[in-house]
């Protein structure tokens, strides 16, 4: 098993005196900003990250010539200018979730690039095409990495966590609070003792949490410049990364649910069978209660002892049955996955056992035919299901970090929309060039 090398990069970062506040110039990475918050990210700043991140929202006809001429005149102009040592940059990333104020610690650097099967860095996820398009030619357009990913490492011993706190009571270098309400303090650390320590600290295997897309993007990138990877010290032959240690607090694993609808009525019925034959069931009342409140009810009935493996609602939405395997190993000869945690895990028994073996689609096929989506809220999927759009909903569980990293050992990758890692690291923090040598 190859070594993962996490190393500090000479940052690309917003000049304050130039750009302003860094408050009007982070936005969400790509794949979550709202349509309704673009509009008020491109009108904080001129030069807010969206124009580089998302530049389909300045140019839909030419996003990446627009992401191209922005970076440019920048880079020339100061408003991004890059930091004259190699750093790393320690994040403390405070969050509410459920009303409680929460924070994780994520330290920036790069990572270098290694083939999954090199078991270096580790996927969890599988990925969809269209987006790994859309990032090969931003990165063509830029040759930088504008938004991390953002990975997982190991930290047993918690002597990482330590150090992270001893350079954080430190007055931080930067601050501010971003689109969500969410606050990050941050630090540069260019100490040898402590950039030796964090790079020996987070040796891997790492996971990636969020960014497959990013990540397998530069591994294409990688492969499409070979006449320029002959030095190992090359930027291109690494990613930006946001590293978070799996044993962090505030780490948090949301799942995402399934809504299936217009499913053909014999789809609809096979669907139903296999969760009859495969499935016991607990029913729970939730007649009269909001959305908001039959969603509690949930969460409150997943935290007894015998948890369900994931709970279906159907119109005209009344009613919560809460389902669990009918019997020790009856999903025997159904599960594509061979790990124990496979079959422990909702996305894998309801793409196997219910979308597979029962409505006859695979996940890409039931997105496509519009069969499938996948709100992250479940008071939202129990609502659809009782406005009468939807033939059922599905309400997962979170996957542990556990499970997680017991299939990504295994060599096996969770279907897509698995996970929901929450919150996600803003963009514009620090932005990587792939330009030249990693640290000169």
């Amino acid at each position: 098993m190859a070594e993962a090398l996490f190393r500090p990069i000479r940052g690309w970062r917003y000049d304050p005196t130039r750009a302003g506040a860094l408050d009007a110039l982070a936005a969400p990475p790509y794949d979550v900003i709202a349509q309704s918050d673009v509009e008020r990210l491109l009108e904080s700043s001129p030069h807010n990250v969206i124009r580089l991140e998302l530049p389909s929202a300045v140019d839909a006809n030419d996003p990446y010539g627009s992401a191209s001429r922005a970076w440019n005149e920048w880079t020339s102009n100061g408003f991004l200018q890059r930091d004259e040592t190699a750093h790393f940059y320690l994040v403390r990333h405070t969050f509410t979730l459920d009303g409680v104020r929460t924070g994780r610690f994520e330290i920036m650097g790069a990572v270098r690039l290694a083939q999954w099967e090199q078991g270096a860095v580790l996927p969890h996820e599988h990925t969809h095409e269209a987006a790994k398009q859309d990032r090969l030619m931003l990165m063509n357009a830029l040759h930088a990495n504008v938004s991390p990913i953002l990975a997982l490492y190991e930290d047993d011993d918690g002597a990482i966590r330590i150090l992270l706190r001893a350079i954080s009571s430190r007055p931080p270098d930067a601050s501010f609070t971003d689109l969500a309400g969410d606050d990050y303090e941050v630090w540069h650390v260019t100490d040898p003792g402590e950039v030796g320590a964090i790079r020996l600290g987070v040796s891997g295997p790492l996971f990636v949490a969020d960014g497959h897309h990013r990540y397998e993007t530069a591994l294409t990138y990688l492969d499409q410049r070979g006449d320029e990877t002959s030095d190992g010290e090359n930027a291109i032959r690494y990613i930006m990364a946001a590293l978070t240690s799996i044993e962090d607090p505030g780490l948090v694993s949301l799942p995402y649910h399934r809504l299936i609808q217009g499913l053909p009525d014999d789809a609809r019925a096979r669907l139903m069978r296999q969760v009859e034959t495969y499935f016991k069931a607990e029913e729970i009342a939730i007649d009269g209660l909001s959305d908001a409140e039959a969603a509690e009810r949930y969460a409150s009935a997943i935290k007894a002892q015998d948890l369900p493996m994931m709970a279906l609602i159907e119109p005209p939405g009344d009613v919560l049955k809460l389902l669990r395997p009918l019997e020790p190993g009856i999903f025997e000869g159904l599960l594509t996955g061979e790990s124990e945690a496979w079959e422990r895990l909702g996305p894998c028994v309801f793409l196997d056992v219910l979308l597979t073996h029962g409505v006859g689609a695979n996940q890409h096929e039931a997105e496509t035919r519009g069969w499938l989506s996948y709100p992250r809220d479940a008071a939202e999927a129990i609502g659809a299901v009782r406005e009468g759009g939807c033939d059922a909903g599905f309400l997962l569980q979170a996957v542990s970090m556990t499970d997680m990293t017991e299939a990504a050992e295994a060599g096996e990758r969770l279907p897509p929309k698995s996970t929901y890692f929450f919150p996600k690291v803003a963009t514009g923090i620090v932005l990587n060039s792939l330009a030249g040598r990693l640290e000169d």
